[in-house]
């Protein structure tokens, strides 16, 4: 089983989402996709779909796609979204 993690941060902020994802216990084996700097789109629902889309291309198969943001979940490619609550970090 491998551990994915999409989040529309730009890669400039990787180190420090590196740092607050291992003191939460993740490990350095979780994959990790940011939001390229040449992004350009005013929605990040396509580069999330993107990387979930390159995930399955890799042979994987995403059994739950979870996450705190519409864009977390919509575009496709990962099965059995859910929506966790976060009234402190919306971006509509």
């Amino acid at each position: 089983m491998a551990v994915f993690f999409i989040t529309g941060r730009p890669e400039a902020l990787r180190a420090i989402t590196e740092a607050q994802l291992l003191t939460a216990g993740y490990d350095t084996s979780a994959r990790r996709h940011l939001r390229p700097s040449s992004y350009a789109e005013a929605s990040v629902i396509p580069d999330k779909t993107g990387a979930r889309a390159d995930i399955e291309a890799q042979s994987h198969t995403i059994v739950a796609n979870v996450g705190d943001q519409d864009s977390d979940l919509l575009g496709g490619h990962g099965a059995c979204p859910t929506k966790l609550v976060n009234p402190h970090d919306f971006i509509p």
